[in-house]
């Protein structure tokens, strides 16, 4: 995460921000719901989980900082594994 906000010169702060978001995510019991059966597989699915992880990125971002990050670009340093809609519906 570090190496993203550096490239797109944002400030560091952002990256425990971001962190403190997932971890809210992953200590919500709602998250492991039998509902919401996609969040539930989080900790036992890697891309599931850094999707989850720049995604709260990319929330952070926008809360937080004057330049934001667009989805396109957060899709681009995932190298492709992450789609543009694969981040926005994860938001």
């Amino acid at each position: 995460l570090y190496a993203i906000v550096d490239t797109c010169q944002l400030r560091r702060s952002a990256v425990p921000i971001a962190m403190t978001y997932v971890d809210r995510l992953l200590s919500n019991p709602l998250t492991y719901d039998q509902r919401s059966s996609a969040l539930a597989n989080i900790l036992q699915d890697r891309n599931m989980y850094q999707l989850i992880v720049m995604t709260c990125l990319y929330t952070a971002v926008k809360l937080h900082e004057q330049q934001i990050i667009s989805p396109e670009l957060l899709s681009r340093l995932s190298l492709g594994r992450y789609s543009i809609q694969d981040i926005e519906a994860a938001e």
